[in-house]
């Protein structure tokens, strides 16, 4: 809520993060995420996220996720 996000949809094959207008991810590290990984995560439109990824459980998908919102993080917060 935190970071102007409005639903996440995540599963053991991927998902889709949708932004708020008013979002305060770090949109460097949203670009740099996007350009280093491009297989697994597009932007579809400017605020929407998609991303792929193979995990086992529900479990290992919260984890991934928490992962991926720590790492995109606040404007002005470090990495």
């Amino acid at each position: 809520q935190g970071l102007g996000i409005e639903k996440i949809r995540a599963g053991d094959t991927g998902g889709v993060i949708q932004f708020g207008e008013d979002a305060s991810v770090n949109p460097v590290r949203l670009v740099e995420l996007v350009g280093d990984e491009s297989g697994a995560y597009r932007m579809d439109g400017p605020f929407k996220l998609r991303f792929k990824w193979s995990l086992r459980t529900d479990a290992d998908a919260t984890d991934a996720l928490d992962k991926l919102l720590k790492r995109i993080g606040a404007r002005g917060e470090p990495q």
